[in-house]
């Protein structure tokens, strides 16, 4: 299969959109006729990028997203992120990224979890602290954080049972 009748088929577009979509990540002329076996890494992320692009979500997890990425690859992705509706949580090194996209940091320090509002220019003026009106609301330990994560998970479970008509496990 072709890149181009793989977007057209996932994302369920016309042969335009599909063209297009392809193009905002990057890919032009032949290289939409590219057999998806023959696609590089970088060009394999780039279209999951693309497919991710059009799903309706309304949370991403991202671990080091720019890894692997061209220069021009990562301006897109910036862009994408930026204009995302949904919540984005990610893990990254990428000072860069963290600053065009991040507008909450957290980090954990000493098993707590500490949340600074703003881009990691913000946290950097701040001298690298939190905000102090988040100390003791949320600043939380590790098996807090772990316990809140699987409680969100649960619920968005229960939530999308629920959509899809189907009764809750377990009851």
């Amino acid at each position: 299969m072709t890149l181009v009748e793989e977007i057209k088929e996932t994302c369920h577009l016309s042969m335009e959109d599909a063209r297009g979509l392809l193009g905002a990540f990057q890919f032009s002329g032949d290289d939409v006729y590219k057999k998806i076996g023959d696609l590089s890494g970088g060009e394999r992320s780039r279209v999951a990028w693309a497919i991710l692009s059009r799903k309706e979500t309304n949370l991403l997890i991202l671990d080091e997203p720019t890894n692997h990425l061209d220069y021009l690859m990562r301006e897109s992705l910036e862009k994408a992120l930026r204009n995302y509706k949904g919540t984005i949580l990610f893990v990254s090194h990428d000072r860069y990224f963290i600053d065009k996209v991040a507008t909450h940091l957290w980090w954990v320090e000493d098993e707590i979890l500490n949340i600074s509002t703003g881009n990691y220019s913000n946290w950097v003026e701040k001298g690298k602290r939190f905000d102090d009106r988040y100390k003791t609301e949320e600043s939380i330990s590790a098996e807090e954080l772990m316990i809140r994560i699987d409680k969100l998970g649960d619920d968005l479970w229960d939530r999308k049972m629920k959509k899809e008509g189907y009764e809750k496990w377990g009851g």
